[in-house]
């Protein structure tokens, strides 16, 4: 099996000779083709490079490599057993290919996500494109392996859960994937929002929360952060071309969103914030309804009935 080159150039169009970009470009590309071709790689690799991949962690803040807390021995086994990768496997390359594109990024490498121009219905067929490799666990299920970047808006009545289903998906990706940041603009920091974090998350290192009112302050106020919940737009103030801005000057962010709605259920204001979504997901008495781009519809427990809701 021939291993799928990635073009990687400097901004400035230049190649470099850099080893350390060197290193990074061929592991991301070994990674990829791992989620790709778990099978097939199994007789190249044998276990042992999925192995060394699952327990090297790459520190973020600097070049030093430390060790996990995953078995490379189990994944090994997984691999020569003919058997795919696990969800937690998956999660762990996954998480490894964002931190190597980011240090590529911060080394001044410009990583080429999508083509411009016409191209053939073969050429589509194998364009990749950066995701997120949620698996088959929850949230996987649910909304399907996302693009970076995308831009997710959940609506619901009051007290009907999105602001609890919102905490629940910013604790997963929290955990999985990478920095978030929930701007609770509508709630700020009260008791109620103490709460929810001490009921509906686990993570104390990745997610943060802030109380931003405004497009300046928000727009000011999330670099670094893979993850952006913004609750709700309507108390934030946002409009639907300052969210468009938003996403344009945050390509790589994924913006989670939440709407008010009338009674009857529709959106407050324009129905554009929908429009220019990639994944919707409205909530209906703790159940959550899914439909994008990802993954056609599916639907989810949110709270049970015997859990009280605090909105």
């Amino acid at each position: 099996m021939e291993e799928e080159e990635i073009d990687y150039t400097v901004d400035d169009g230049t190649q470099t000779g850099c080893d350390e970009i060197k290193v990074l470009s061929g592991e991301i590309n070994q990674l990829e083709n791992m989620l790709k071709y778990p099978l097939a790689f199994k007789n190249a690799i044998a276990g042992g490079l999925l192995g060394y991949f699952l327990t090297k962690r790459m520190a973020k803040d600097n070049n030093i490599a430390i060790l996990g807390s995953l078995a490379s021995s189990y994944a090994a086994f997984t691999f020569s057993q003919n058997k795919d990768l696990t969800t937690e496997q998956k999660h762990a390359i996954n998480e490894q290919i964002i931190i190597r594109k980011q240090k590529l990024r911060n080394l001044g490498v410009e990583i080429k996500a999508e083509e411009t121009g016409i191209l053939s219905a073969s050429e589509l067929e194998t364009m990749d494109y950066d995701k997120y490799i949620f698996g088959e666990d929850r949230f996987g299920n649910f909304i399907g392996n996302p693009a970076v970047g995308f831009h997710a808006i959940v609506f619901a009545l009051q007290k009907a859960g999105k602001s609890i289903w919102s905490m629940q998906f910013a604790d997963y990706l929290a955990n999985h994937f990478g920095n978030v940041l929930y701007i609770a603009s509508e709630e700020g920091f009260k008791g109620t929002i103490k709460d929810k974090i001490t009921e509906w998350t686990t993570n104390r290192t990745h997610l943060k929360f802030a109380n931003f009112k405004g497009y300046e302050e928000i727009k000011d106020n999330i670099s670094g952060y893979e993850f952006v919940f913004i609750d709700s737009l309507d108390f934030a103030n946002i409009t639907v071309d300052e969210m468009e801005e938003l996403k344009e000057l945050n390509p790589t962010t994924s913006f989670i969103t939440v709407k008010q709605v009338t009674k009857d259920g529709k959106f407050r204001g324009s129905q554009e914030y929908a429009h220019n979504c990639d994944i919707i997901v409205e909530i209906i008495e703790g159940i959550a309804y899914q439909k994008g781009r990802y993954n056609p519809k599916a639907e989810m427990e949110v709270f049970t009935k015997e859990e009280e809701v605090i909105e």
